[in-house]
């Protein structure tokens, strides 16, 4: 990067560390009447987990528009990341403080450290960054690690071994906190089995009831194209979506050693077979 450019981030980053603390002092003597948000949802999830399958099935239980927000820096502004992508006027505004009511806000992460996701910071800013909301819920989406690792490594988002370890790393800091064992999220949690909500109407059905969501199961067919849709079939299975063999991707490495080798880990193991259950799982090939 060349100077003039570094001088200019510096700036930009500078006006605005300066505006959100303006606007933090602001708000701590002029609170707004009403929320400016009625629901606010923070997923989080490794990508091939069913993230989007999950959110789009989510903003069809609803019957108001959602804002939602893919992907944004964790612990950082949003609305200023989305202006950022998209520079219209009515997102300017919203990076600026200058919040429209909405009846639902979605924020999506993938692949962050749930403390970087959930750090003090965001907390501390969040009416500044989103603005205030009525309700709010962590959704910590949670997908078996044979399945989840065949997928990423087939759709080529994790090929090296040591990126295969390091995820793997991540996916047992999710379960974790899945279980209990650490207490990272901020906002009364829902934890989502991700196998559980591809086969079980019923485990659906619960998971609206938590979000106090009427639940239809509209979208539950759908396959999303962000990233390309599934890693195996596309966008092939959309309106299908059901049909697709999301239970056994392993396969595909069934008689690669290197793939198994992963997950000789007794704290993963232990974790995957107290969230998912030995049930139709490939334990005895580890």
């Amino acid at each position: 990067m060349d100077p003039l450019n570094r001088v200019r981030q510096l700036k930009h980053r500078s006006l605005e560390f300066l505006d959100h603390r303006w606007r933090y002092v602001k708000q701590s003597w002029q609170k707004p009447d009403l929320p400016i948000n009625d629901r606010e949802l923070r997923l989080m999830g490794l990508r091939r987990s069913g993230n989007h399958a999950i959110l789009g099935w989510i903003r069809l239980q609803y019957p108001t528009y959602a804002w939602h927000i893919n992907h944004p820096p964790s612990g950082q502004n949003p609305y200023r990341f989305l202006h950022r992508h998209f520079p219209k006027p009515e997102l300017a505004s919203e990076a600026q403080g200058k919040f429209s009511p909405k009846a639902m806000v979605i924020l999506s992460y993938e692949d962050k450290p749930l403390t970087e996701i959930c750090s003090p910071h965001f907390e501390r800013f969040h009416d500044v960054y989103v603005g205030s909301s009525a309700r709010r819920w962590d959704v910590l989406i949670l997908r078996d690690p044979f399945n989840l690792m065949a997928s990423r490594l087939k759709s080529q988002r994790s090929i090296l071994h040591s990126n295969a370890r390091a995820d793997l790393q991540l996916w047992l800091a999710y379960a974790q906190e899945f279980l209990g064992e650490t207490q990272v999220l901020t906002q009364p949690r829902v934890c989502l089995n991700f196998n559980r909500w591809n086969t079980d109407r019923d485990y659906r059905q619960q998971l609206a009831q938590q979000l106090d969501l009427t639940f239809t199961d509209a979208g539950r067919e759908r396959v999303k194209n962000y990233g390309g849709g599934s890693s195996f079939d596309g966008t092939d299975f959309s309106g299908q979506a059901s049909q697709m063999n999301l239970g056994e991707r392993w396969r595909i490495f069934e008689h690669d050693r290197d793939f198994w080798d992963l997950f000789a880990q007794d704290e993963l193991l232990d974790c995957t077979e107290r969230i998912f259950g030995r049930d139709d799982l490939p334990f005895d090939r580890v």
